[in-house]
């Protein structure tokens, strides 16, 4: 059985990356440092600082857990139809379904594609980080995602020994 062209192409590419990165920063990528924790503005927001940070914990105290949201239309668009740009409408995330709780402590993962964001600001200019809520399958091409606010008072950077890749 031969592979499928296109994961053969993906895998030779990451291993590339790998294999430039540490010809050129050995130390760093065998000591396994990272950048610092990304830090909060005055009201406890993440900022542009954490547009890249992959893993978040929740310290939300609600027994009821941290809401995370998406709109069912955002939700189509982000799984079936996404193009850079066609997503027209305002980010009203706080006003979106709940779609999942997640209890003090769960590690969450956040979603970087399609161009290596994960914060997104709703229409009040506040920050939103989007999490991966179900991994892709072999129909679907995204990650399911929703959001969950980016405050301290709800979540907290948190170091991980492997970076989430997203091809």
């Amino acid at each position: 059985m031969q592979p499928n062209l296109t994961q053969t192409i993906k895998f030779k590419a990451m291993i590339l990356g790998i294999s430039m990165g540490l010809a050129l920063f050995p130390s760093k990528l065998l000591a396994n440092e990272l950048p610092p924790l990304p830090q909060t503005n005055a009201q406890g927001d993440y900022t542009a600082s954490a547009n890249t940070w992959w893993s978040w914990q929740v310290v939300d105290p609600d027994p009821r857990g941290l809401n995370c949201r998406v709109s069912p239309e955002f939700r189509q668009f982000w799984l079936e139809d996404f193009r850079p740009g066609g997503w027209q409408d305002d980010f009203n995330i706080g006003e979106w379904s709940v779609v999942r709780r997640f209890p003090q402590q769960t590690v969450l993962i956040a979603d970087n594609a399609p161009a290596g964001a994960t914060i997104m600001k709703d229409e009040r200019g506040l920050p939103w980080v989007k999490v991966i809520i179900d991994m892709p399958t072999a129909n679907n091409k995204m990650n399911d995602i929703c959001f969950v606010r980016a405050n301290s008072k709800y979540i907290c950077p948190v170091r991980t020994s492997v970076p989430y890749f997203s091809f």
